[in-house]
């Protein structure tokens, strides 16, 4: 969550208990936020023209998997978010994982690709659980980091890469690297299912671009 959006519910909670307008502030408060945080719409919302286009991506896509832990193979992540990503882009939506992928059984991590963070909002992975590609579990999310790399001699302009940071049991911040993530970290389908991870907003709403900070 933004450092706005912990202020925002701070300041809306102040408000005394036993006050007739405590709860209506509360509520306004909550309101307010949401709509800063996706953009108008609810988790999962989509406008009637995104969902007509969903069907045409054959979405939800079945999530292939592979390996020890069972992990969901990063190239087929990242082949479906691209195609929905581009598809949307023009049109208001929040598509959440699960609209996304479908799976045979919930047990199954799901890859942190570098797609993956260039795509999701940062709101919707802070504070889940963060596992090394062998099952073990390294801390909580905390934050998506950008960064630039020139395109080398012969590319006229740069590109735009993103890695992550999680935080430990004991507070310590470590980074991912700026390496290819592919399936090396790795989140539990079953707490990340519901997450948004493609939000777009409407034409109206400028250029924002979708995992881009505002």
């Amino acid at each position: 969550m933004t450092v706005f959006g912990r202020d925002f519910i701070k300041k809306g909670m102040d408000v005394q208990p036993g006050t007739p307008d405590g709860i209506p502030r509360f509520r306004f408060g909550c309101m307010i936020l949401g709509l800063v945080l996706f953009g108008g719409m609810e988790p999962g919302a989509a406008s009637p023209d995104c969902e007509s286009i969903l069907p045409s991506l054959k979405v939800p896509a079945k999530l292939k998997t592979r390996g020890k832990p069972k992990r969901g193979r990063w190239e087929n992540v990242d082949k479906v978010i691209t195609r929905v990503r581009e598809a949307v882009q023009d049109q208001a939506c929040s598509l959440t994982l699960e609209q996304l992928f479908r799976v045979r059984r919930q047990e199954i991590f799901f890859p942190l690709t570098n797609n993956v963070l260039r795509t999701v909002p940062e709101e919707s992975l802070h504070g889940v659980s963060v596992y090394s590609n062998d099952g073990e579990r390294l801390g909580e999310f905390s934050n998506i980091v950008p960064y630039h790399r020139s395109g080398g001699l012969y590319a006229v302009k740069g590109y735009t890469l993103h890695y992550f940071q999680y935080q430990d049991q004991e507070g310590g911040l470590h980074s991912s690297g700026t390496d290819l993530l592919l399936d090396n970290f790795l989140l539990e389908w079953s707490e990340i299912k519901d997450r948004v991870v493609i939000s777009t907003p409407s034409p109206t709403e400028g250029d924002f671009q979708p995992g881009q900070r505002q």
